[in-house]
Formats: C-alpha cells, sequence, structure tokens
C-alpha cells in the first residue's frame, strides 16, 4: 500500500486512480502506453484487489484460505 503515500486507500483510488483508459477525455488523460501511467493503474488494480480481499474476509466472513471452513461455518 505504499503507492498510496500518506492518503487512505479509498481516498488514493478515488482521486489518483478513478480516471483510467475507460474515462479517459481531453481533460483526464490516460495512456496506458506511458511507463508511468501503466505503473499508477497496476498499483490502483492491486490496492482494489487488497481492498476487495479484505471486504471478502471481514464482512461476508469468508476465509482467506483454501484449507479452513468459512468463519461462523463449521
Amino acid at each position: 500500500m505504499a503507492a498510496c503515500g500518506q492518503e487512505a486507500p479509498e481516498t488514493y483510488i478515488y482521486a489518483a486512480c478513478r480516471v483510467a483508459v475507460a474515462h479517459a477525455s481531453p481533460n483526464r488523460v490516460s495512456d496506458p502506453d506511458e511507463a508511468a501511467e501503466l505503473e499508477r493503474l497496476h498499483n490502483a488494480a492491486d490496492i482494489m484487489r487488497r481492498l476487495a480481499r479484505r471486504f471478502i474476509i471481514d464482512e461476508l466472513g469468508f476465509s482467506d484460505s483454501l484449507w479452513e471452513p468459512e468463519v461462523g461455518r463449521v
């Protein structure tokens, strides 16, 4: 999560990574052929994966392991 710097992950995603190739426009440029932009998009994807995993474990109660039963189930 070092890519977020001092910002909370949700703030970083909303402010810095909301613009993606699909939402690019003349005012919000996103060129995935540029190394810096590609790195930014990869960082955003990594953060989103981590947030999704946290949500699935904490909010939905699924285990993080294939070998453990779901939380709350025996």
